[in-house]
């Protein structure tokens, strides 16, 4: 067996992204992870190679440094026959080996119980400010304004409580909270001229509107940044990617949120409570029968899916609706492997878009139609 670390390593974090299980047909890969350190990405590989019982293998393009090839010389005799900057020739031991790994886990365990580790007494800030990915500007680009410099005059007595987010002299975030049950009534944004952010705060307006402020302190920049990146035709190199990473502008909201929920708890004098907020299921649709929803969808991919994604109605059948917002479909065998993997997200967005933002997608293999296979088919006693 042949292996190319380099396009592994590359393939292993496209597949995080990309595939929803598993990451190659070879058993080794059930094991394997890569490491940032290149002397420890081999010696994973290597012990993966062990486990899958792959004891012979030839690895390229690896191009070690003098300290790595240091590193993994330790298993000279053990694991391997020939071994240099370049390539690496596997020829496990088994018995060496796991004699290696029991005396190995042994040290390890030892360092592991004198490992020492600092004290922190307080965090280092987060940047708040107004910077923010140009991935997320860029997503953002073709959203139409809807919630700017609106005037929100519906009087509720002593029932509402008026909260700015001042991002800065020009941009300002109004949101109108019911005293009663803390949910946002309305939130819209002003400012004196469009900037660069002007939409991300907007879409960030969208999230919030009619949901309760807690929920919008805890997660309102969490579905923010999963909105943006589903609004972007590019892909993010990297599987799981947190709001705060995104750039100072999520951390600002983030922190003005959640400051503003602190201060309506003491105007309101209590306690967190949990948090079940849940979106609710647009009602017209949940009303439907089977029959009706079945019509909307089959409808939905006629005009959206079939053409685009080059498949038939025969390939991808809603079965049935459960709960409302996860739809099965029963997929021809044409629908597997890279399909499967990569392009029912991108149905599944479709489906929300155009019905709901809770719907789910659930793949079930279509079922063997032949009826003359099906007869001479091995039965169970």
């Amino acid at each position: 067996m042949k292996i190319d670390l380099n396009k592994l390593v590359d393939q292993y974090y496209l597949n995080l992204t990309d595939k929803l299980r598993g990451f190659g047909e070879e058993e080794f890969l059930k094991f394997w992870v890569p490491d940032t350190d290149k002397a420890k990405t081999l010696l994973n590989l290597i012990d993966a190679l062990y486990e899958s019982n792959t004891l012979e293998a030839h690895i390229i393009n690896i191009d070690l440094q003098k300290n790595e090839l240091k590193e993994i010389s330790k298993l000279k005799d053990i694991a391997f026959s020939t071994i240099n900057e370049k390539e690496i020739i596997i020829k496990i031991d088994p018995d060496k080996y796991k004699e290696y790994k029991i005396k190995n886990k042994s040290v390890s365990s030892s360092e592991i119980n004198e490992r020492i580790f600092e004290n922190i007494d307080k965090l280092e800030p987060k940047n708040t400010s107004e910077n923010i990915d140009e991935f997320y500007l860029k997503a953002a680009e073709k959203h139409t304004l809807k919630n700017c410099n609106l005037e929100f005059d519906e009087v509720l007595g002593n029932q509402t409580i008026n909260y700015n987010i001042i991002l800065s002299k020009n941009q300002i975030v109004k949101i109108f909270v019911n005293l009663s049950d803390g949910n946002i009534i309305k939130a819209y944004h002003k400012n004196q001229e469009h900037t660069k952010i002007t939409k991300i705060i907007d879409i960030f307006c969208d999230i919030i509107n009619n949901v309760p402020l807690q929920e919008a302190a805890e997660h309102g920049t969490i579905r923010l940044e999963f909105i943006l990146r589903g609004l972007s035709k590019e892909k993010r190199e990297m599987g799981i990617f947190l709001p705060n990473n995104a750039g100072g502008l999520l951390n600002l909201l983030d922190h003005e949120l959640r400051k503003l929920y602190k201060k309506f708890k003491l105007q309101k004098n209590h306690d967190d409570q949990i948090n079940k907020y849940y979106p609710e299921i647009n009602p017209t649709w949940v009303e439907k029968n089977f029959q009706d929803q079945k019509k909307i969808v089959d409808g939905i991919l006629e005009q959206e899916v079939f053409r685009q994604f080059n498949i038939s109605k025969e390939d991808i059948i809603l079965k049935r609706v459960i709960g409302g917002n996860r739809l099965e479909f029963e997929l021809s065998n044409r629908l597997t492997g890279d399909f499967e993997d990569n392009n029912l997200f991108k149905i599944e967005d479709i489906l929300k878009n155009k019905i709901d933002n809770t719907i789910e997608l659930l793949s079930i293999e279509e079922k063997d139609s032949n009826e003359l296979r099906l007869a001479n088919a091995p039965k169970s006693n």
